[in-house]
């Protein structure tokens, strides 16, 4: 077996066991979430899987869930998909790169737009923009390994990851301010969605 493919092994069974965690919180008798973000990592997982139906009706059984059917289960988290997708852009993808698992494409499209607005910044207008695309890239990963698993993005492997050396990007003309200034776009671009989730969540009685 390969590294890359043991390491995918491990963050997919990491990304299990996160979900079930957030499931038992939910699913204790009745759907109340004890956060928004537990809500949304919850919903996409499950509307994300070919086999939704069969793992909730596993964890039905396991964790009960009051009067609820397995639709009804299957509908909620559908239906937090859906909300999030509906915050303001881009604010609701911001939330499902982060809470909800990887996704190349969603990534990719993120990052780009972190690098759009990093690159109408002064000291972004010194670097080249498929470098700021990256650093966009990279603060989401970095965001969602930290939210999701409690790891922590190395700085190295984010220079990597930009095509920069370790040294220039920790101390170098503008990378530090420059990725500060992704992470708090990223972060206030989240903050709005949980308000927004939150209060579709509260007037459905979801949100303890």
């Amino acid at each position: 077996m390969s590294i890359s493919t043991m390491l995918a092994q491990q963050q997919r069974q990491q990304q299990i066991t996160t979900t079930d965690r957030g499931l038992r919180q939910a699913m204790s008798g009745e759907i109340v979430f004890a956060s928004v973000t537990d809500a949304v990592t919850w919903a996409e997982e499950w509307t994300r899987r070919p086999d939704c139906g069969s793992q909730i009706g596993r964890l039905m059984r396991k964790y009960g869930t009051g009067d609820l059917t397995r639709q009804e289960v299957i509908d909620i988290a559908q239906t937090i998909s859906v909300i999030t997708a509906q915050c303001e852009p881009p604010t609701g993808v911001a939330m499902k790169c982060v809470y909800g698992g990887y996704d190349m494409d969603r990534d990719i499209a993120l990052g780009e737009t972190i690098g759009a607005h990093l690159a109408e910044r002064e000291p972004g207008r010194r670097k080249p923009r498929e470098k700021l695309n990256k650093l966009g890239h990279v603060t989401i990963k970095a965001e969602r390994a930290w939210e999701l698993y409690g790891d922590r993005y190395p700085y190295a492997r984010m220079a990597h990851d930009i095509g920069v050396s370790r040294q220039q990007f920790r101390k170098g003309i503008h990378w530090p301010e420059l990725l500060h200034q992704a992470r708090e776009l990223l972060r206030a671009w989240l903050d709005r969605a949980i308000r927004q989730i939150g209060q579709a969540l509260r007037d459905r009685g979801w949100l303890a």
